[in-house]
């Protein structure tokens, strides 16, 4: 079996956030981190980490980012005014397993149907925001996305899986805002970008839906 794994982590704050355990992501509330990086800089790193997976789908990454800078920067938060404490961050992650056999790839996850057994597979990520079923190239999968507040932390996290006779593929994608010490200010700073990081992580799990249909078995690694 050829797994293929490709893994974009951006963040203007230090944040260790899964996308994979709501659990550490709980855990995580009560640290506020600091702003490390300008919105300049992260878009160049997050342009460097992208250029793999848009190879794997034949794109240029400068036609991708032309599409994609514009969203990642709408998925920020406007900073609180004052002087008060914040942090923002964005992680996603993706992995594809395909044989040369044509034979199941170990691994798999259970398709979701419905909203409802997205919230039970995830209980710890808070409501249900988003969910679709996934159609694509003999590919069947879901995504579902959630949103929750814990203290004064904002998160959001996109989990998808799709898979097919030879192949399945995962990506998740998580965002977290927070305020010091003001559960209220958090929300603030992150409700109006939920949004837009539905959006973004729609169009995320899209480019690795695609890398996972285009897989072929040696192709990456």
């Amino acid at each position: 079996m050829i797994k293929i794994h490709t893994t974009l982590a951006a963040a203007c704050a230090i944040l260790a956030l899964s996308a994979a355990s709501q659990a550490r992501a709980q855990d995580a509330a009560g640290e506020v981190r600091e702003v490390l990086e300008s919105m300049p800089a992260l878009i160049a790193q997050m342009t460097d980490k992208l250029r793999p997976l848009a190879e794997s789908v034949g794109v240029d990454i400068s036609d991708l980012m032309r599409e994609m800078e514009p969203m990642m920067r709408a998925a920020f938060p406007t900073p609180p005014e004052g002087d008060a404490h914040w942090a923002y961050s964005f992680q996603f992650q993706n992995d594809n397993s395909v044989t040369d056999s044509g034979s199941p790839t170990e691994g798999r996850q259970t398709v979701l149907t419905d909203a409802q057994a997205c919230a039970a597979l995830y209980p710890l990520a808070g409501p249900v925001v988003h969910f679709r079923r996934i159609h694509r190239d003999g590919l069947v999968g879901h995504q579902c996305i959630m949103r929750t507040y814990d203290g004064s932390m904002g998160i959001l996290i996109s989990e998808t899986y799709a898979e097919g006779t030879d192949r399945h593929m995962s990506a998740s994608y998580a965002a977290a805002a927070s305020v010091e010490n003001d559960p209220d200010a958090a929300r603030a700073l992150f409700e109006p970008v939920v949004d837009t990081n539905i959006g973004l992580a729609v169009e995320l799990a899209d480019l690795a839906v695609e890398s996972a249909v285009r897989a072929v078995p040696g192709g990456m690694d």
